[in-house]
């Protein structure tokens, strides 16, 4: 109970202060988002699905025109994200994104931002996501590339730094490993693995072609063929 509360307050109090990509005005916010939408579908008439929408980040980097946007969550929003999804268009609905209550092949769009790593189950929440999605549809997803040496260099030059100047850097360690509980390579092997069949494009920021130690942060997009 204790860690649940940690996790809760940490996000409510310390996310967007501490962590760069949780800052809207830090370049690493901006990159994180515009990214994910480089190689993304024309979204006018379209049903879209994001998963794990946490205070609703990403909706407004997503080209407006959709038919229907659904941000969820496992967790109800506060006040002021509902209110910014509903202003963007969108709605929100609670739902588990190991257990999504919708119908097979029902959006034409996947979007999670930031996510697989802190789930229990990865891999059934990856099925999940390719069972909603229509054939031809979309699934784009967003992973930091932790532990690679790039990311830990720049989540000691930015967050850690952070939170030491605010006097919580233990607070900040023990989030990391509550939290980021599966690595890069392991849902990367899960990723190929459930999404085998499917046409996949794999996008390392900032240098693309280099290797994942190399790069802080991977976008994969996806196209259901089967």
């Amino acid at each position: 109970m204790i860690e649940k509360n940690l996790q809760q307050s940490w996000y409510q109090d310390n996310y967007s202060k501490i962590n760069a990509t949780g800052n809207p005005r830090s370049i690493s916010f901006r990159l994180l988002h515009r990214s994910l939408e480089i190689k993304a579908d024309d979204s006018i008439g379209k049903v879209i699905l994001e998963v794990g929408c946490g205070q609703a980040e990403h909706i407004p980097f997503v080209q407006k025109g959709w038919k229907k946007y659904v941000c969820s969550d496992i967790a109800m929003p506060s006040k002021e994200t509902k209110k910014k999804i509903e202003e963007a268009g969108g709605i929100f609905l609670q739902a588990d994104v190991h257990n999504l209550p919708f119908k097979d092949r029902q959006f034409d769009r996947l979007i999670s931002t930031c996510l697989l790593h802190h789930l229990v189950d990865p891999h059934k929440a990856m099925c999940e996501m390719m069972r909603v999605v229509k054939i031809k549809g979309q699934i784009s997803i967003f992973l930091p590339n932790d532990p690679g040496i790039s990311f830990r260099i720049l989540r000691r030059l930015t967050s850690e730094r952070k939170a030491k100047k605010f006097g919580i850097g233990a607070e900040l360690k023990l989030i990391y490993a509550l939290e980021h509980r599966n690595h890069y390579l392991q849902l990367m092997t899960l990723l190929n693995e459930v999404f085998k069949n499917q046409v996949i494009k794999i996008r390392q920021y900032p240098f693309k072609g280099l290797g994942y130690d190399f790069n802080a942060f991977t976008t994969i997009n996806i196209r259901r063929i089967t």
